[in-house]
């Protein structure tokens, strides 16, 4: 073995992932990257990836129409990280739990399996009809761990209605990531569908619950609910949310602004990882 050989074979997993992330690798991982794409596509299509097991263990259906970059993440432990780390490092135990925004479950099967008390509920709200097979699979394997909590589902947007009739223009995209029309751009590839509108206030007396604990990714809609919902808001303990910037959601509403008006409801700024911030009272 040659010098040269005798030091590649040294090197460590966590110094390839450090040369990996070197910005001289870039223009490399550009490269690759069409062909990797094409490589899971062509395992997705077969359906090889349908159900995949994350590296904490955690099993999930996935769909066929999500975005190949969500596949990979969810095979390597990096799909909604940050999420993840707020939930995991500082959402505290709750007997409540509603979050919004649900998908296919990934964020709300942790809550339920690690951070939701004995016989405590969760409640998914998630409304693409496209992520609800997959999102009541997954979350039913976690009532196969924890048979004591119940869960309940609801396919409806979060907005401002009064009633259960009223309805939105939803955008329906290819990695069933999507969001009110209001506040998110439109592209060619985007399908427009209308699906009901339910309010946090309605889902929380629905729930009867005197407290809960938030989590909320909804594309836009945030601010809605934020600036309608205070005094429903007043009841919650703790929040997840995901911020997004202006150039985002079409509106003057950055994320310092949003949690500065969180903060005068009573919350306190936590932990920031990304977009994501914890508050809690």
């Amino acid at each position: 073995m040659t010098d040269n050989t005798a030091q590649m074979a040294d090197i460590s997993e966590s110094k390839l992932a450090f040369m990996l992330q070197h910005p001289a690798m870039k223009p490399l991982k550009m490269l690759a990257r069409p062909f990797v794409k094409t490589a899971v596509q062509s395992l997705i299509n077969t359906g090889v990836l349908q159900n995949g097991t994350t590296p904490d263990g955690y099993r999930f259906t996935i769909p066929k129409n999500m975005h190949w970059d969500d596949f990979i993440g969810i095979y390597r432990g990096t799909y909604e990280r940050h999420e993840t780390r707020l939930l995991r490092d500082h959402f505290k135990t709750a007997d409540t739990i509603i979050d919004l925004g649900s998908n296919i479950g990934v964020i709300s099967r942790i809550a339920c399996e690690e951070k939701l008390a004995k016989t405590g509920r969760i409640m998914c709200v998630e409304p693409n009809p496209l992520s609800f097979p997959a999102l009541q699979k997954n979350m039913g394997r976690a009532t196969n761990n924890r048979p004591d909590v119940r869960i309940a589902f609801i396919n409806a947007a979060i907005g401002q209605t009064a009633d259960n009739d009223q309805t939105a223009e939803f955008l329906m995209r290819n990695n069933l990531s999507s969001g009110l029309s209001s506040h998110t751009k439109r592209t060619n590839r985007d399908q427009i569908i209308n699906v009901p509108i339910q309010s946090l206030t309605n889902i929380v007396k629905g729930l009867l619950a005197d407290h809960f604990s938030l989590i909320a990714d909804i594309e836009g809609a945030e601010i809605d609910l934020i600036d309608h919902e205070a005094a429903v808001m007043e009841r919650c303990d703790q929040i997840m949310i995901e911020l997004h910037k202006p150039k985002l959601t079409g509106r003057p509403d950055t994320p310092d602004m949003m949690v500065r008006k969180l903060e005068k409801q009573g919350f306190a700024l936590r932990a920031q990882s990304g977009d994501c911030y914890y508050l809690a009272r």
